[in-house]
């Protein structure tokens, strides 16, 4: 007997990721993930007066 398909509430971002939209978004998305993840962040400026 087949197992009940998850619910993506109950499964992991990967995984529902891959269940709710197309695979060309999913690899745009994990390609713009990646790039934003290597990028140095960005020093915070304060603005004093």
């Amino acid at each position: 007997m087949p197992t009940k398909k998850k619910h993506p509430i109950h499964m992991t971002d990967d995984e529902a990721l891959k269940h709710i939209f197309h695979p060309e978004i999913v690899k745009a998305v994990k390609k713009h993930v990646k790039k934003q993840s290597e990028q140095k962040p960005r020093s915070q400026k304060s603005k004093s007066r």
